[in-house]
């Protein structure tokens, strides 16, 4: 079916974070022009593809196709793995900033490896899940550390097993990601800590074309973030707000889905945000192109030193030393 701009759907089911049953129609489309509904909850804010992707759907997607069609690939090029150990250089410094090193460590979609390796480096006991069997089957035989091969609900892992899990934007993609959180929760002991990035869908320096993604069923902002991680049993540390939607939190409690968090105003918000014809026009052609320029930049570099034969391990061990050397 389809849905035009702006038009009200009223659902049977309840929004999983207010319990409202108005959507608003915000996407008619994704990346690549391909036809995507996107609507958001008049009652939150909470944004989402609709109808939500069938979970027996998504789970054969990431487990066979998802990173194949991303990157073109099933193992990542060294180009890949530049950006990837260059990324993890900087998340690595935000956990040392909120956790000691030698605590047990779950990285949540832990794609190619190259920060649970490098968590390993900086000596945490570090472990990855991730559900694209070619990628897994890669970090442990090129990096040797462990990881496990399974959607989210399905790994076997006993309750109080780990002081840190990390998600780097994995939720966004996930079929309903209060009850990952709540795996996450058991899995987590007590004061745990959870690391947790998604886009944030305020940045508004994206092009409306390339908003909404196909593979992005859930997009957030820092009000519907925080609220999910308190249904979910979790709250802010105290220095927790990295950025709107790079956060730590704790584990304070079990889950409590049954709490419902009304918040129009963050609709409201949102709406402004997404629609305001004036701030997109300021943003103007030449920041756009800047924009293009700095990135053709950066990946021609990034291209011409991933062109050097060296193993995957020596890359990442190589921005690794230059990372805590920045840190020193």
């Amino acid at each position: 079916m389809k849905y035009a701009l702006h038009q009200s759907i009223f659902t049977d089911a309840p929004c999983k974070l207010c319990a409202a049953h108005t959507l608003v129609v915000i996407g008619t489309h994704g990346r690549r022009r391909r036809p995507l509904t996107t609507t958001i909850c008049r009652g939150c804010g909470l944004i989402h593809s609709y109808p939500i992707p069938r979970k027996e759907e998504l789970d054969a997607f990431y487990a066979r196709q998802y990173r194949s069609d991303y990157k073109g690939t099933v193992t990542p090029k060294r180009k890949h793995i530049l950006r990837y150990s260059r990324v993890a250089v900087r998340r690595l410094d935000r956990l040392l900033q909120f956790a000691p090193a030698g605590q047990k460590l779950l990285d949540v979609g832990s794609g190619s490896g190259e920060f649970v390796y490098m968590a390993s480096l900086a000596g945490f006991d570090a472990q990855g899940l991730e559900p694209h069997a070619g990628y897994s089957e890669y970090t442990r035989t090129i990096f040797g550390v462990p990881v496990i091969t399974a959607p989210l609900e399905k790994a076997d892992i006993a309750e109080n097993t780990y002081d840190i899990i990390t998600l780097n934007h994995v939720l966004e993609h996930l079929h309903y990601p209060l009850t990952s959180l709540g795996y996450l929760n058991r899995w987590l002991k007590m004061g745990g800590l959870l690391a947790v990035e998604v886009p944030d869908i305020e940045f508004t320096r994206h092009s409306a074309a390339n908003r909404f993604h196909h593979a992005h069923v859930y997009n957030f902002n820092h009000a519907t973030l925080t609220a999910l991680l308190d249904k979910a049993g979790f709250e802010l540390d105290a220095r927790g707000a990295v950025a709107s939607t790079t956060l730590f939190a704790r584990k304070t409690r079990a889950p409590a889905p049954e709490r419902q968090v009304s918040m129009p105003e963050n609709y409201h918000r949102l709406m402004v945000a997404l629609f305001d014809v004036t701030a997109g026009a300021a943003r103007g052609r030449g920041s756009r192109i800047l924009r293009l320029l700095r990135k053709t930049r950066r990946y021609l570099l990034e291209y011409l030193e991933a062109t050097r034969p060296s193993h995957p391990r020596v890359i990442v061990e190589r921005e690794f030393r230059r990372g805590r050397a920045g840190a020193a």
